[in-house]
């Protein structure tokens, strides 16, 4: 699957819309789907999630770069310095959970954690309108790995 058209950096931003629900079918697995079109793009099997049964009591976004010892660290997001920009920055936006069919905004006082200064986060909260929830993260990189 190609994903078109792509944003740049300062130029016009696009995004997709992707949810993790429970499978309808198969109740124990958990599917990762892009809204817009509706597509599984992806699911993890129910039996990794021992202690999970039908509901979550903790939720997390989080995001990973990687590389070698000793190579530095590729860009995260948009690869430069956080802006508080959606046309400069990656973005999580309409970050919420749902419970029983309502949208939760999760709290404005989320814990934000990154253990390598070339990459940075910044929880904006609910900023209202079309947005909701913001997320803002990315970095440059270039951390030498261990």
């Amino acid at each position: 699957m190609v994903l078109e058209p792509v944003s740049s950096y300062g130029g016009p931003s696009y995004g997709i819309t992707l949810s993790i629900v429970r499978d309808v079918a198969k109740k124990s697995n958990w599917l990762l789907q892009m809204d817009e079109p509706p597509i599984d793009l992806g699911f993890w099997p129910g039996e990794i999630f021992i202690n999970l049964g039908n509901t979550a009591t903790q939720v997390e976004w989080g995001g990973e770069v990687f590389s070698p010892p000793n190579v530095p660290g590729p860009g995260m997001g948009s690869g430069h310095e956080l802006e508080l920009s959606t046309n400069r920055t990656a973005v999580c936006g309409r970050a919420h959970i749902v419970v029983n069919d309502t949208i939760v905004n999760p709290p404005d006082d989320l814990e934000v954690f990154h253990d390598i200064d070339n990459y940075q986060i910044d929880n904006r909260g609910d900023v209202g309108g079309g947005a909701n929830y913001l997320i803002f993260y990315g970095g440059p990189g270039g951390a030498i790995g261990n």
